[in-house]
């Protein structure tokens, strides 16, 4: 495990660098905007250059779709896929519900 003063050696950052990079980030995780409860480096892996400030789901979630936009946007169309489809299996089986309570007390 990394500690603090090394990991921003790592990235050539001083603790004002991050605290500036929290302001400007309004204090929130710059992928998902909850308040992290441990604040990642976020950096390209490629060149070492820091990108931002993460939360450690956010980072996970990068480093295991392995920083491939198109997967990442395979990704968040499957998600929204399934929610889209959910919410509509969902209003189908209310109207269901209306409609059986409406013929059944009539």
């Amino acid at each position: 495990m990394w500690n603090r003063a090394a990991l921003l050696r790592r990235y050539g950052l001083t603790e004002a660098d991050v605290e500036r990079m929290k302001a400007e980030q309004g204090g929130r995780c710059a992928i998902c905007r909850e308040v992290p409860r441990r604040w990642v480096i976020d950096h390209d892996h490629a060149t070492g250059e820091v990108r931002a400030l993460l939360c450690d789901p956010c980072n996970r979630g990068l480093g295991m779709l392995g920083e491939d936009p198109e997967r990442l946007r395979a990704a968040a169309a499957y998600v929204e896929h399934h929610k889209a489809k959910t919410r509509r299996e969902a209003g189908e089986r209310a109207l269901q519900r209306r409609l059986a309570a409406r013929y059944a007390s009539g």
